[in-house]
């Protein structure tokens, strides 16, 4: 953390910012970026749909359940990577509100889906001896993403002038993690049969 010219700013390693507030005047928007984030505002300055990728993740994790029993623990994940690949190419392609709300949906159902099969997939692999660790392990590496995606994609955006790579990025890894959890599944299966 720096202070100078009156700007408190939060850095993360380096000269790299996260974050910067006006000492004088905490509550403005201090970085150009975070003003173009709140530009929506002036178009509408009372929106109620900011929050659809939580209610999204809120149905996902409580309504995967009978899904996933019956069409498999492994399957159902594979149809959440699949369906946040697709929402993201949704966003990438979209911009109709009626588009991004639905991505927002979505995905959020789909990201809550994940979190909720994570831990029931981890235990019938691993056994009940190694799954918080396990589980541990597998939300510390999506927390460094957390942590790690948004400045990388302000990179791509700084050094392209888009969100283009980071989101087709994003869905292209979506996609092969399908593939690994669909041979997985294969593999299983066929340890299965012998």
């Amino acid at each position: 953390m720096s202070d100078a010219r009156g700007v408190r700013t939060l850095h993360l390693g380096g000269d790299a910012i996260q974050s910067a507030m006006r000492l004088a005047d905490p509550y403005a928007l201090a970085l150009d970026y975070t003003r173009c984030m709140m530009a929506f505002l002036l178009f509408h300055p009372e929106p109620r749909e900011a929050l659809m990728i939580g209610l999204g993740s809120l149905l996902g994790r409580f309504t995967i359940g009978a899904a996933a029993d019956r069409l498999g623990r492994l399957p159902s994940l594979a149809a959440m990577y699949a369906g946040m690949g697709a929402m993201l190419i949704l966003w990438w392609a979209g911009s109709a509100y009626w588009l991004l709300a639905l991505f927002a949906l979505a995905f959020g159902m789909c990201y809550g889906g994940y979190v909720a099969l994570l831990p029931t997939i981890v235990m019938d692999r691993y056994g009940p001896r190694a799954v918080s660790g396990i589980i541990g392990f597998l939300y510390t590496g999506a927390g460094v993403g957390s942590l790690l995606g948004p400045w990388l994609a302000g990179a791509a955006f700084d050094a392209l002038g888009a969100y283009d790579l980071p989101i087709l990025a994003g869905a292209a890894c979506a996609f092969l993690a399908v593939a690994c959890i669909l041979s997985l599944e294969k593999d299983q299966a066929r340890h299965r049969g012998q």
